[in-house]
């Protein structure tokens, strides 16, 4: 579908550029089955992006955030 404004192209593009950035940085999984946070935030900014309307790209994109930042707290605590 055609995105209808600008700053909806900008913002998919930019989630979409910061997806592919972090993807590039670690997209590897950990053999012993430690779990990988920047593989999960990737994966979850990849189905973000996929969202046509803006406010939901925005809202989901912080929501990985969110994921993220728990998931980063687990594997540091180990809980």
């Amino acid at each position: 579908m055609f995105l209808k404004t600008r700053a909806s192209r900008l913002a998919a593009s930019a989630l979409l550029l910061f997806g592919l950035t972090l993807s590039s940085a670690s997209a590897t999984t950990y053999p012993d089955g430690r779990v990988n946070c920047t593989k999960e935030l990737l994966d979850c900014y990849y189905h973000a992006a996929a969202l046509l309307d803006p406010w939901d790209r925005f809202v989901a994109g912080v929501d990985c955030q969110i994921q993220f930042a728990g998931c980063v707290r687990r594997s540091i605590l180990g809980a």
